[in-house]
């Protein structure tokens, strides 16, 4: 279950199970909705630019970004290689982008005039993270 491995949970497939629950749930859940957060509307302090409009993901995008995060190409492993929260944010499962129009700068954001902004799938910025989840999902079918 890409848990951390101790006595306990190591013999109990239940212990383990619920453990991974918890920490998909707690931890990579928390972080998928705060990353999604910064995306839409920037992190004044990383100098990250929000995207004015950008929908909020539904609760199965957010489960997909939950996803790539914990996978073993989660945006600064060795995987995907990401320094910065910047780059962090440019190797989710989903990123923006500006369709049908141009990509402006407003105050300290983006905005897309003349189109909208839709979230779109990451192949080419973390095909790994992305090719993961995918899998994740197609063995719940």
């Amino acid at each position: 279950m890409q848990v951390d491995t101790t006595m306990t949970a190591a013999w109990d497939w239940q212990t383990n199970a619920e453990f991974a629950v918890h920490l998909f749930t707690r931890d990579k859940l928390s972080s998928a909705k705060r990353n999604e957060r910064r995306i839409r509307h920037g992190d004044a302090k990383e100098t990250i630019p929000g995207h004015i409009g950008l929908r909020a993901l539904t609760d199965v995008e957010r489960e997909n970004m939950a996803l790539v995060l914990y996978g073993p190409c989660a945006p600064g492993t060795t995987c995907a290689p990401a320094e910065t929260l910047a780059e962090r944010l440019a190797k989710q499962y989903y990123i923006p982008q500006c369709a049908g129009g141009t990509v402006v700068p407003k105050n300290q954001d983006l905005a897309c005039q003349g189109g909208t902004w839709e979230w779109v799938v990451n192949e080419a910025g973390n095909k790994a993270g992305v090719d993961y989840a995918k899998r994740i999902r197609a063995q719940m079918e």
